[in-house]
């Protein structure tokens, strides 16, 4: 068995798992299920070159929405996104061939290393995260690829490593936690923000808890406009930023893209969980389908 033939037999294995376990909560089910088959549209999307489970959020926007999810660059789409779970994913042939007959939403999108983040992120802003490790105390050093938390704080010079960057100790304390913001983007649209709170000590892991805000309530509309600005030179339609305030400056950080998000996570109540995922699905049908 090929090792490609091998990977889809997981990917189908995970996603049934996570299916399962899903559709095991009660109010998920219930939630799931408010729509009857008539009412929902029949549409299909195309993922390239991989297709989304059950833990990606696009999943479950097309889950909610009935629109039918499809890998087969042969069969008919009414959407063409390009997905593929990595840092760096540069535009294929057969990706090229369908781009020239349709809008592939983050076609662009070929690099969200942090690097690259930084980089544009310095251009459109005027500042930026990463420094010279030997030149600093009390810095970051986290992986240059995506998805890691793997960031630990370093108090003291050092030589900087291949694979690593290193980046300013942004101060986003909030009480006894710090605070991380998820800006959703959807077509030049942020439908909300995620205010992600993890304890001190563990600030570079996955979100313990989150709740919805306005946009226009975390940040100014020169921020918008430019945060907007930054995802479109990033070539990100759809996806998700990762953003900083420092309590000391005031200034906003822009410190990971990810074009294949998970969750919406760490809601503590059923209702913020179908909030928040109703309102990406609305967004997106609305964008993409009306």
């Amino acid at each position: 068995m090929t090792k490609a033939s091998l990977k889809i037999l997981f990917d189908n294995a995970v996603d049934r798992l996570y299916r399962d376990t899903f559709n095991a909560i009660p109010y998920k089910i219930s939630y799931f299920r408010v729509r009857s088959k008539k009412d929902h549209d029949s549409k299909t999307v195309l993922f390239y070159p991989e297709k989304p489970v059950s833990f990606h959020v696009i999943y479950k926007i097309c889950h909610i929405l009935g629109y039918k999810i499809t890998n087969n660059v042969n069969a008919r789409a009414d959407l063409v996104i390009k997905f593929e779970d990595k840092t760096f994913s540069p535009v294929d042939n057969i990706l090229f061939r369908i781009s020239e007959s349709n809008k592939i939403l983050n076609l662009r999108c070929d690099d969200i290393s942090k690097e690259k983040v930084d980089r544009i992120f310095k251009h459109v802003f005027g500042y930026g995260l990463c420094i010279d490790p030997e030149k600093h105390e009390n810095y970051v050093r986290k992986s240059n690829y995506n998805g890691k938390h793997d960031g630990v704080i370093i108090a003291e010079p050092t030589k900087p490593e291949t694979g690593f960057v290193y980046q300013l100790l942004i101060n986003n304390r909030h009480g006894s936690h710090v605070k991380d913001m998820r800006a959703p983007i959807i077509n030049g649209e942020i439908p909300f923000i995620l205010l992600k709170y993890n304890s001190i000590e563990d600030r570079f892991g996955h979100m313990k808890e989150s709740v919805m805000a306005e946009a226009g309530a975390e940040f100014n509309p020169m921020e918008i406009n430019k945060i907007l600005e930054f995802t479109s030179m990033m070539g990100l339609d759809i996806g998700a930023l990762d953003i900083l305030r420092d309590r000391d400056s005031g200034k906003i950080y822009i410190v990971d893209v990810n074009n294949t998000p998970y969750g919406p996570a760490g809601h503590r109540s059923d209702i913020g969980f179908k909030k928040a995922l109703t309102t990406l699905a609305e967004s997106f049908k609305e964008n993409y389908f009306t």
